[in-house]
């Protein structure tokens, strides 16, 4: 609780109305506490990971500009990484199989 205020209160501001910049904050704060201690450490990681990625590459729709390759090959990565999350997580079981949803 005290890690969500601080970092709502402290944490940095990219709107100019400081209410609107604190509230943003504390929610970002708390989805990370919420992501480690439901998650675990790596899928906090991999988050990070994800956000940095979309973030620092330029995205656009426009398929003719000249940085569409770079848009491309970022959600490229992060989509690969997801695919190859979700058939480790499953472990080889077929997907559409009465049960796969139950407990082994």
């Amino acid at each position: 609780m005290a890690f969500t205020i601080l970092g709502a209160v402290l944490g940095p501001t990219s709107v100019n109305h400081p209410l609107i910049a604190a509230v943003m904050n504390g929610i970002g704060f708390a989805l990370i506490i919420f992501i480690t201690i439901r998650f675990g450490l790596l899928a906090m990681m991999a988050s990070f990971f994800a956000t940095v990625i979309l973030i620092h590459y330029p995205a656009t729709t426009d398929l003719s500009t000249w940085y569409a390759g770079s848009t491309l090959f970022a959600y490229a990565v992060v989509l690969a990484l997801a695919g190859y999350a979700f058939h480790t997580a499953v472990a080889g079981r077929p997907l559409f199989k009465a049960g796969f949803l139950d407990a082994d």
